[in-house]
């Protein structure tokens, strides 16, 4: 075991093995395999085309390249010397991977030419995702390669999360103040901890609106019509149209021209031009991606594959720290879709990687018109009719049946192994979702994912008013999992700026320190299901797969430690020594642990003993790769004195860097 020891204050790890395992977890989850490798909407363009007929088809490949984290700059200047350097070197580490890619793909080709004709139209450097244009019916042949992991519709697959809001109301609950103070965000967002970028990647950007005209140091680019840089025929800020690309264009027509990017960066970055109370989350500069051609007449309304691969590309290359992504797709509950693909390649690159876990739990599954060339009306809106949509889970542990909202209604999007999921809790309770109220709402998807892992995994606050896209002084209210997310990507860069200034660098961060705080910051003490084979709907663990660790609270009035260790084998056992105050009012710990799509899992379980040995918390789920235990004080406090947060590998089947968040506050304790 190694340890990688970063804290707000000195303490002290120590490490051990062969530590006794205090019982045994029964055998090992089996996880179903996927019964095609062939995406659903894409399986229905097969059988209802021609036997010529061609489309555009995202395949992915096993990768034989492990990525690392590229360095980063502590300067939030992009003009500064120390910013441009670690560019240079950024991008050189990017062409190198270009070349690659390349190789790889024009190797594939070859390879296939007796089975398929393909013909490349593009080679992203994040992930082993060529889009190539190809006869459906080659498909199946080509799946049947070793070389293919998933294959899918490049057109009309990507969704945005957008549920019906109430629009501009005069209910003072729902402005973002609520929001900033639900999430004790203030005291964090304040000079010297605004450096940094969050990058949202969604519709597009109303730059002129006054809530989001005075961020000179933001950058947005049009991924979907402005080519492989995003700037079309310009540069930073805003690029341009021009002869090589006339259709580069930032505007925000989703949704009836309301939008759905423009609200989001209202939320994260909004100025309080319209009113102190509709001030966004932080003031930390906020860049945009635009993936989606966005007029409703586009048959690729819904997006596509190609521009997101460039989007997350750009923010790489544009140095943002945290992406947003208020969108995802249908598809499998694995994490091995391409989307699910490029979410984990880019937290491997550096990025905290936030995702709504989609607003599917009431959805029926659509299904394709090929007379119309679309997708029919999928949402049937009604949560408390009986689940029929694919993939989701019918019948609970006893084996009776189950109603609407759906287990296993995650997007693959959000069940990437990499990425933090976020479901949508109304900052204005209750949420009013057809048949259901509720304070998550019903239209929240929820895990598990194939794999077992609890999805969302931290809740987020939506519905409130933010900048609407339909004129410069206008606003609306942010509804879904879209208005979710962006909650917690503004809370993700918090943290991580604080951890930069606590250790006065910022190579060394990975964004599973972040997750961990993340996690921290919630609610709920994760719980051991009874056995590895549960699939995660019974009482108590049914409540982790639909908040995950709830509500978060970012932490006051105490210290933060932070950190991470490496474990190598099962009982291997890291203990964090934290002081706590006499009095203190609670301690939060929480673990993350990256796994790749794959990887046999590894169960590592949190424990805080007390001053005199007692185990006082303890988080033991099996499937999932985050743990989290609070220790409550009650009216008394806490007993002074020498806590151990530890870390044990339950079953350790592979080296498992894992990453750490303990809080101790005096006062304002939550969860």
């Amino acid at each position: 075991m190694t340890p990688d020891v970063r804290s707000a204050k000195n303490v002290q790890v120590t490490l051990q093995t062969g530590v006794k395992l205090p019982f045994d977890k029964g055998p090992a989850l089996i996880v179903p395999t996927s019964p095609s490798k062939i995406s659903v909407e894409l399986r229905e363009r097969i059988d209802n085309s021609g036997p010529n007929e061609r489309g555009q088809i995202v395949i992915h490949l096993r990768d034989p390249i492990k990525l690392k984290q590229m360095p980063r700059s502590k300067s939030h200047d992009r003009n500064s010397s120390e910013w441009l350097a670690v560019q240079a070197q950024r991008r050189s580490y990017m062409n190198d991977l270009q070349i690659a890619r390349d190789k790889q793909v024009k190797m594939f080709v070859e390879q296939a030419a007796d089975r398929a004709d393909l013909k490349v139209l593009f080679v992203p450097w994040l992930a082993s995702t060529p889009i190539v244009d190809m006869r459906f019916a080659d498909v199946e042949s080509l799946a049947a390669s070793n070389d293919v992991v998933t294959m899918h519709l490049n057109v009309g697959e990507l969704e945005f999360y957008h549920n019906p809001h109430q629009g501009v109301d005069p209910d003072t609950n729902d402005d973002i103040i609520d929001v900033r103070n639900a999430l004790r965000t203030d005291p964090y967002d304040k000079p010297g901890l605004r450096n940094g970028f969050i990058g949202v990647i969604d519709t597009g950007k109303r730059i002129t609106h006054n809530m989001l005209d005075d961020n000179p140091g933001a950058w947005a680019g049009d991924c979907f019509y402005g080519g492989n840089n995003c700037w079309g025929d310009g540069g930073a800020p805003n690029g341009a149209a021009g002869t090589q690309f006339p259709n580069y264009n930032l505007i925000d027509e989703a949704f009836n021209n309301t939008g759905h990017g423009t609200p989001i960066l209202g939320g994260i970055r909004g100025s309080s031009d319209l009113g102190t109370e509709l001030r966004g989350i932080t003031q930390i500069t906020t860049d945009f991606w635009k993936i989606s051609d966005n007029t409703i007449a586009n048959p690729n309304y819904n997006g596509s594959l190609s521009p997101t691969m460039r989007s997350i590309q750009k923010a790489v290359d544009s140095g943002n720290d945290v992406i947003n992504n208020s969108y995802g797709s249908w598809g499998s509950h694995n994490g091995l879709d391409a989307l699910a693909t490029l979410f984990d390649n880019a937290y491997d690159l550096g990025l905290v990687v936030i995702v709504a876990n989609g607003n599917d739990a009431c959805s029926t599954r659509r299904v394709w018109n090929p007379v119309a060339n679309q997708w029919t009306n999928w949402d049937d809106g009604d949560c408390t009719d009986a689940p029929n949509r694919q993939g989701a889970i019918t019948t609970d542990h006893n084996g009776s049946a189950m109603t609407e909202p759906a287990f296993g209604s995650v997007s693959s999007g959000a069940s990437a192994h990499k990425a933090i999921g976020v479901g949508a809790h109304e900052i204005d309770p209750l949420c009013v979702f057809w048949g259901v109220n509720s304070n998550v709402c019903s239209y929240s998807s929820r895990g598990p994912t194939t794999d077992g892992r609890y999805k969302p995994d931290i809740l987020g606050y939506t519905n409130y008013e933010s900048s609407n896209a339909i004129g410069d002084n206008s606003t609306i209210n942010m509804g879904g999992t879209s208005g979710a997310a962006p909650t917690i990507a503004a809370m993700a860069q918090m943290f991580n700026n604080l951890f930069e200034k606590a250790t006065n660098t910022a190579d060394w961060l990975s964004p599973g320190h972040v997750y961990a705080a993340l996690i921290g910051s919630g609610e709920h003490t994760t719980k051991w299901e009874g056995s590895y084979t549960y699939i995660g709907t019974e009482p108590g663990v049914a409540t982790l797969n639909i908040e995950g660790a709830g509500r978060p609270k970012m932490p006051v009035n105490g210290t933060v430690t932070f950190g991470g260790v490496t474990l190598e084998n099962s009982g291997d056992l890291a203990t964090v020594n934290v002081n706590v105050p006499q009095g203190a009012c609670g301690v939060k710990g929480a673990i993350w642990w990256p796994e790749s799509a794959g990887q046999d899992h590894n169960d590592i379980d949190l424990i805080i003993r007390n001053p005199k040995n007692i185990i006082v918390g303890l988080a033991e789920s099996g499937n999932s790769v985050w743990e989290r235990v609070s220790v409550d004080g009650g009216v008394k406090g806490l007993l002074a004195g020498q806590y151990k947060v530890q870390i044990l590998g339950f079953e350790v089947n592979s080296q498992q860097p894992v990453y750490y968040s303990i809080s101790v506050s005096k006062s304002q304790c939550w969860g």
